[in-house]
């Protein structure tokens, strides 16, 4: 039998910010900027304020500069200009951005379209889960770690930026150069 769930349902199980299991670090820093909830469609300018998007099937355009972004629940899209450290987590993600300064992502069949560009030394891309597909330009130091199963992820480098230090392990990961 096929039961259909109410959008609270769905909120409830794919991420309201009190239910994110954030780890001790991060409890005491809850975002600026709070979208929580399914299907919104909302434009948000930073300003530096850090965002916090959850629920399921919100639509988020950020603009100007983002401390940092987390997206969590399910099915997301998101567009940003500029952002610091940017955590993706949840299935079904769809995130597209000029340039933030460190990527995770888990879970599984997130899309991923943006830059890098670290603020210090080596900026951190974590890649995690099962079936992500990434697609990053590196512009500047980066340590790329890569685990699961079925992670593609294509980069490429742009001013003048070395190559980045690849850690890969699991099963069936494609790591592939662009030129």
């Amino acid at each position: 039998m096929l039961r259909t769930f109410s959008p609270m349902l769905l909120l409830l199980a794919f991420g309201a910010p009190a239910l994110a299991q954030d780890t001790p670090a991060q409890a005491d820093r809850k975002p600026d900027v709070v979208v929580e909830g399914y299907a919104i469609s909302r434009d948000i300018p930073c300003n530096g304020a850090s965002v916090g998007i959850y629920g399921a099937r919100n639509m988020v355009n950020l603009t100007g500069a983002c401390a940092s972004v987390v997206i969590h629940g399910q099915g997301h899209v998101v567009t940003f200009q500029k952002a610091g450290d940017i955590a993706i987590t949840g299935p079904d993600h769809k995130v597209t951005g000029a340039e933030a300064t460190g990527l995770a992502v888990t879970s599984t069949r997130n899309h991923v379209d943006m830059g890098i560009r670290p603020s210090g030394d080596e900026a951190l891309v974590d890649v995690t889960g099962a079936n992500q597909a990434l697609k990053l330009v590196f512009a500047g130091p980066v340590r790329m770690d890569i685990s699961g199963v079925d992670n593609e992820v294509r980069w490429s480098l742009r001013d003048s930026a070395p190559e980045p230090k690849i850690s890969v392990m699991g099963v069936q990961n494609r790591i592939t150069q662009e030129k």
